[in-house]
This record gives C-alpha cells, structure tokens and sequence, in this order.
C-alpha cells in the first residue's frame, strides 16, 4: 500500500508518474488511430484523479490562473467543490496568494471565487490585505484586518482562485477588508455579488476611483462624509492621492449599498452628513434618529 497518502485518500505522486507516463505514450503515438483514442481517454481520467489529491489540485488552481489569464472558471469551481466534497475537513490549499481552507467554490464573472474559513485562511487574508496596502498610495485605502479580526468580526471571507484578491463580509452585513493586488482584471466585480448573496448589504470607500468600481457592481450611493485628516489612514500621502482626489488628496468618504438594500430602503436620496455615525445609520436604516 502506498504510504505517500495526499487528502482523500489518494497518493498524489503515483497518480502524477501515471499522467506523466500517459502524456509520454500519447505524445509517441500515430495519430487517428484506436490507440490514441484510448490513451486520450485513460490520460483525461487520469488528470481528473489528480486533480482530486490537495496538491494535484494545487498545481491545477495556479497553472490555470497563472498570470490572472483566461481559464475555464465553471471546470475549475467544479473541480474544486468535488474536492472540498471530498476532503471536507481538509488541509489548507497552497495557492500563490496564501493557504486558505476552502468550504466552497463559486463562479462569478469568469473568476472561481472561494469561500474560505480558518485561522490559516485568516492569517493568510490579512497578509494580503496589508501588502496591498503598503504597496503604494492607492493602497492606503483598504481597510486592514488581523487574523483576530477577521475571525471574531467577519462571518465570510472570500478570495479568487489564487488568492490574491479578496473580500470580507462583517456581521453587521457590512462588505470591508476588499483588496486586489491587481494580477487579475475583473477582481472585485467577481467578489461583490458573492459577498452580496452572503449577506452583504453595504460598503464604504474613499471617493477616488472606487465608487465607479462599486458602481459596477450594481452598488449605488446615499451617503456621503467630507476627508478628516484625524482619521486619514498611516502613510496616507496626499500628494499622490491628489492625482485621484484633486486638488488635496482628501477624497470624501461614500456609502453605498447593494440593488437590493437600495430597494428595501425605499430609494433614498443621497445625503451629505458631517457625522460618521449618521452616515452610517443612514446607509443601514435609510433615515437618522
């Protein structure tokens, strides 16, 4: 018996010598003949059984969104579900954004977006979450979060397939901890209506370029707060924000909500607040005390 078990049972490395020894013979065989159609059947089985050992899956996860190109996002969601059915208390998948513990997969906007748990996946998310924040001016804007906070605060953390890309949902159903390190184009519009059918029902971001972004997304503003430089995050350069937030680089603070809040509101109005707190009541509730 094999001794060099992957998850679910399965030994990784006997299943990638069969594929490789498939590969070689097809690769060596006359075209249009019985032959070759039989080889072409037993290697399509074989990659499938690889793809159910974690790091068979591993390999297939980052080979197909190596450098944020096109893949087929449906067989990949598919894929990865059939694993997680599997391996439901499974070992963390390796991905090039972190290690994350998958509960599940879904397909949204040509991405496979995961559904992730655990103090692994956690810490993981919060690294992500600060480099993308010490990686430039734009970077101030994302919320940051500990692996404490992201467990004890949040009910949903969501990440692309490579794990470079994510968002969170908070109890309150407020969506906060949104990040792209920028390799995948079309990010945050696969994460939006996922954390949105995970309950998320508002969101808050600096007015720069974000708004348009959450506007994409079917998200619409109500409210609005001015810049307060005693609340501005560290590092926060005004100087190159002003390229995007002219003339000072103070961008005002948007709320905004999803379609459907939108419409349980009663479509409000947007509203000015000089208060954070009204704001925010306002977003949530659709009036102020």
């Amino acid at each position: 018996m094999c001794q060099r078990k992957d998850e679910g049972g399965r030994c990784y490395y006997h299943q990638r010598q069969r594929v490789d020894a498939l590969e070689q013979r097809l690769a060596e065989s006359s075209p249009d003949t019985a032959e070759r159609e039989e080889i072409s059947s037993s290697l399509e089985t074989a990659r499938a059984d690889l793809i159910q050992t974690r790091t068979g899956l591993q390999e297939h996860i980052t080979e197909r969104t190596a450098a944020g190109g096109s893949y087929d996002a449906e067989q990949l969601t598919a894929n990865i579900n059939r694993y997680v059915a599997d391996s439901p208390t499974g070992k963390p998948l390796t991905l090039p954004g972190g290690s994350f513990r998958v509960v599940r997969a879904h397909t949204s906007h040509g991405h496979t977006v995961l559904e992730v748990t655990g103090p692994t996946s956690a810490r993981s998310y919060s690294s992500g979450l600060a480099e993308r924040y010490t990686q430039d001016a734009a970077g101030k804007q994302v919320t940051r979060a500990t692996p404490t906070e992201l467990q004890r605060d949040f009910h949903t953390m969501l990440v692309l397939a490579d794990g470079r890309a994510g968002a969170a949902v908070r109890h309150s159903g407020e969506i906060s901890a949104v990040y792209s390190d920028g390799s995948s184009r079309g990010a945050t519009r696969a994460l939006l209506p996922i954390a949105a059918e995970r309950g998320g029902t508002h969101l808050e971001c600096f007015d720069t370029f974000l708004p348009k972004i959450y506007a994409r997304s079917g998200f619409v503003k109500v409210a609005s707060i001015p810049f307060n430089r005693e609340f501005a995050p560290d590092g926060w350069d005004y100087s190159a924000m002003s390229r995007v937030a002219p003339p000072r680089g103070e961008p005002d603070i948007t709320f905004m909500v999803t379609q459907d809040q939108y419409e349980k509101l009663g479509r409000p109005e947007p509203r000015s607040f000089q208060d954070y707190d009204e704001a925010d009541e306002y977003t949530r509730t659709g009036h102020t005390s």
